[in-house]
């Protein structure tokens, strides 16, 4: 718990840092180095660590942050709060509920596509790194704020891609992407990237394909996972009437 306070913490500055303009910063700075030379009674020579520690010092007492007592018992109720799909606004019928009791600790999640932004945040309440793809920027720093604010930054990576690009993620135990995010690709390429990542998926690792727009088809890919290696795990209610198609991936 002291870890995930620290961590709070850290993100919480670093947030204020990143709202802060080039000049902003550097008065910040010089106004930490003057409190320092004031109180230090130039005993010692002041160096760029003890400069950066007292600027997070000066952050921190701004943001008027809470004792570690004071969240620790605020974050229990939170992350309760946070592992219900009510509080992120999705419903209990969305199709990546089911999945949930599913996961465990440690495991990677990739979710892809604009469309999903609310996804990371309750898969991550669920103590598994999530990783978000989308082609637009906004999402992404968007997203990103709400993780800081919700204490779930740590579990979180996200990526303004190109359609048909992936990062170097680790193996996927569960790949929840909407259909949409792959419909201006070219058939070829789209199948490529399918093909890449059902090679990153662990043994038993699920794809849910969950589309977030009316009359997106998912039927598209089953062809991709005709094969031993697959098979059919559910097949159930979407949303806006359309249907959610989850694939497993069979254990050797």
């Amino acid at each position: 718990m002291k870890q995930l306070y620290q961590e709070y913490v850290l993100q919480r500055i670093e947030a204020y840092k990143n709202s802060l303009s080039r000049d902003q910063l550097l008065k910040l700075g010089d106004e930490a180095i003057a409190e320092m030379r004031a109180s230090a009674e130039e005993q010692f020579m002041l160096t760029e660590i003890m400069a950066m520690e007292s600027v997070d010092r000066l952050i921190a007492n701004r943001l008027r942050l809470r004792s570690f007592n004071r969240w620790r018992k605020q974050w229990i109720s939170l992350r309760r709060a946070q592992q219900r799909p009510t509080h992120w606004h999705i419903s209990p019928k969305h199709p990546v509920v089911p999945m949930l009791e599913r996961l465990e600790p440690g495991d990677h999640v990739v979710v892809i596509g604009t469309g999903l932004e609310r996804l990371p945040c309750l898969l991550a309440a669920h103590d598994v790194f999530v990783t978000y793809l989308a082609d637009d920027m906004r999402t992404v720093e968007r997203l990103e704020s709400r993780m800081v604010t919700e204490t779930l930054g740590t579990e979180f990576a996200a990526y303004v891609t190109l359609p048909g690009w992936l990062p170097d993620f680790t193996t996927i135990d569960l790949l929840v992407l909407d259909p949409a995010a792959l419909s201006g690709l070219a058939e070829a390429l789209r199948d490529e990237l399918v093909r890449e990542l059902q090679v990153r998926t662990s043994p038993c690792g699920i794809h849910l394909y969950a589309t977030s727009t009316p009359g997106t088809p998912t039927v598209t890919f089953a062809e991709l996972y005709h094969s031993e290696e697959w098979e059919v795990d559910l097949d159930g209610p979407g949303l806006n009437g359309s249907r959610a198609r989850y694939w497993s991936k069979r254990l050797r």
